[in-house]
């Protein structure tokens, strides 16, 4: 079976979140990205992660704040006199400046406070000092056909849309239910239709393991143990 390696073309889909469970981005709706490892397009420990991966295999990726985008730095918060931009230039927080310095470099920054006195600008990345969390599908090895291509027909797939079914017992019972599991039954309302998914259709498997921990504390919360242990399964046989 094909799996990655260093120098393939891959295309991956994913749902990345922080570690209080805010979605920082998703493949959802530009659709899947594709990318050649060892190229500087992803992280290092995210490329080192997904080689060995085989088509349609899907990982929990979990990278610290030093593997992604660094830790935020004090000394790329800056103050500077208001009295440095034109008078007539409108300047508020959110804007991005690009802001020259000696010796010719320069740097967009992040304007965060505006006073009549100075501009507090940032140069740190809005992630810095996040860990990040990549709920991650390995679509497609270009040039490596495989024919595991989808779990359509082997038993991940089928374990999947029982396990959903299981979790539709509680999540479709008003008193059981919350808004993020009415989002969580919108994307499955999504599931087999391209349209608005960036042509990709979502399958039970992915939207399983992009929220395992989700479903697997929901689960515990009313003892369903037949629930866990398929869960478990599909973990081990699939994940």
């Amino acid at each position: 079976m094909a799996t990655a390696g260093m120098g393939d073309t891959i295309t991956i889909s994913y749902i990345g979140t922080l570690d209080d469970g805010t979605i920082f981005h998703s493949t959802e709706a530009a659709g899947p990205l594709t990318v050649t490892l060892g190229a500087g397009e992803l992280f290092p420990a995210l490329e080192n992660a997904i080689v060995g991966m085989r088509p349609a295999e899907t990982r929990n990726i979990s990278l610290s704040a030093g593997e992604a985008y660094g830790p935020r730095l004090k000394e790329n918060v800056i103050r500077v006199a208001r009295g440095s931009f034109p008078a007539e230039k409108e300047i508020k927080p959110g804007q991005k400046l690009g802001i020259e310095f000696a010796g010719g470099a320069a740097r967009v920054m992040l304007v965060t406070a505006v006073t009549a006195e100075a501009v507090t600008l940032d140069a740190n990345h809005p992630l810095a000092g996040c860990n990040l969390t990549f709920a991650l599908r390995l679509d497609q090895i270009a040039g490596k056909p495989d024919r595991y291509v989808s779990f359509a027909e082997i038993e991940g797939d089928k374990n999947s849309q029982e396990l959903i079914t299981l979790l539709r017992r509680h999540i479709d019972d008003p008193e059981k239910s919350n808004p993020f599991w009415e989002k969580f039954k919108e994307k499955l309302a999504r599931v087999g239709q391209p349209a608005g998914n960036g042509g990709r259709c979502l399958d039970e498997l992915f939207l399983v393991h992009s929220y395992i921990n989700n479903i697997r504390e929901l689960f515990e919360e009313y003892g369903d143990e037949a629930a866990l242990n398929l869960l478990d399964q599909v973990e081990r046989e699939s994940c």
